[in-house]
């Protein structure tokens, strides 16, 4: 079974996609979630050695069991932790399935792993990386999302064509959101333009002082 290092730790702000998590909502779909369930979970990794954890399923609690160090540094631990599985009603009709976190009692969908366990987000203090982006920057990759569900060009401006077979509707609803997206694009250039202008005033006036 590959052991897990959990990296990035030494790093001011910790993000969610750094960490390996676990999605009740995955767990559900593949009936992991049963009594009586027992196999592996593996990720992808370029490594031969692919970081995976035992579980043991059920309706109600589920076990993981893995090998872990912390910050990629020290021995291997063996870790062993069993999380309550509680259920939601759906408005539609059947349940929702939740973790419960081991630290706060919370439920969540989501478990990250950080220090050597699996824990909700806002016990490991995980924000996520869209959250510390310039609006510029969060909005031209919404729009190079936008455009590329579209199969239209990724120039600022350029002209979106409507792809064949969608509803008139659907589309205007995109490019309204991709114009939006733009917007916020070039108000964010006119925002580090003025930033400039003005840092450029207050060496100018500098230079000037100096001389007098």
């Amino acid at each position: 079974m590959g052991g897990f290092g959990s990296g990035g730790h030494n790093l001011r702000k910790r993000y969610l996609e750094q960490f390996r998590s676990l999605n009740a909502a995955y767990f559900q779909k593949h009936r992991i979630l049963t009594d009586g369930w027992r196999g592996m979970i593996h990720w992808k990794n370029n490594d031969e050695d692919k970081p995976s954890i035992s579980v043991e399923g059920g309706r109600n609690q589920v076990t993981l069991a893995y090998r872990a160090r912390k910050d990629n540094t020290g021995d291997w631990t063996n870790v062993r932790d069993t999380f309550p599985v509680v259920w939601s009603p759906r408005h539609l009709g059947g349940a929702q399935a939740y973790f419960r976190c081991l630290r706060c009692n919370a439920r969540a969908k989501l478990l990250y792993l950080a220090n050597l366990h699996f824990r909700c987000r806002k016990c490991h203090n995980l924000v996520h990386a869209s959250s510390q982006e310039q609006p510029g920057n969060r909005a031209t990759r919404k729009n190079q999302k936008l455009r590329a569900k579209l199969g239209a060009p990724q120039g600022l401006g350029d002209y979106v064509p409507r792809p064949k077979g969608m509803h008139e509707t659907t589309f205007q609803r995109y490019i309204e959101q991709i114009e939006e997206a733009e917007s916020e694009i070039n108000d964010d250039m006119i925002r580090i333009l003025q930033r400039i202008q003005k840092t450029d005033i207050r060496l100018s006036q500098k230079h000037r002082n100096f001389w007098k």
